[in-house]
């Protein structure tokens, strides 16, 4: 992800990433706001889970700058008398941080957007195959490749996504979303309470 984003209006803001939050540097934002004297307001009006310090690379080298979560930018904002601040925060809870948590960056762009959008479908499809094959035992894959009139090796490069084929894939997602419903009937305690219940009726 970018460490950094730019709006054309308010300028350049660094971020961070951490544990599937964004951070913003608060330095910048109290700049584009407008904010003075940025150090003792914040230490005022932020609580500690709202703010960290984080090493960031500058013109003068590496600093330690202090950073704010999605919570302390929204008490920034409000500390804010700057006109422009209402719709700075509109774009940031309705552009940057939607992006941000579904493709992993956010830019002005189109390129670099179609590339992370690319590389985030990518990574959804991944996790489908590998959750496809994780239900999925070697006499299934020989089935599905008898089945397709090919080899198993073919099979698995499906379910590494090394090829497409969608029918091939439909059989394997059938078979292993059944073996997913007997594991689910046979292999934990609700079903198979449910299972032994069913017999003593019997």
């Amino acid at each position: 992800m970018s460490n950094l984003i730019t709006h054309p209006q308010f300028g350049e803001i660094r971020i961070k990433k951490k544990k599937n939050e964004v951070w913003f540097c608060a330095k910048d934002l109290c700049t584009l706001l407008e904010i003075q004297n940025h150090r003792d307001t914040l230490a005022k009006s932020l609580d500690e889970d709202e703010k960290g310090v984080e090493k960031t690379y500058t013109p003068g080298g590496y600093q330690n700058l202090l950073y704010v979560n999605e919570s302390g930018l929204y008490t920034i904002i409000m500390r804010s008398n700057k006109p422009e601040a209402r719709k700075f925060r509109k774009w940031v809870t309705s552009e940057v941080l939607p992006s941000i948590r579904k493709y992993g960056t956010y830019s002005t762009d189109p390129k670099i957007m179609n590339r992370a959008k690319a590389r985030a479908e990518q990574k959804v499809v991944k996790a489908m195959l590998s959750e496809v094959g994780s239900h999925l035992s070697r006499t299934d894959i020989k089935l599905v490749a008898k089945q397709c009139r090919t080899t198993e090796w073919q099979v698995e490069k499906v379910l590494r996504g090394e090829i497409k084929d969608t029918y091939m894939l439909q059989l394997l997602y059938a078979r292993s979303t059944g073996n997913k419903i007997l594991e689910s009937q046979f292999y934990t305690a609700s079903g198979a309470q449910k299972l032994m219940d069913e017999l003593k009726k019997r």
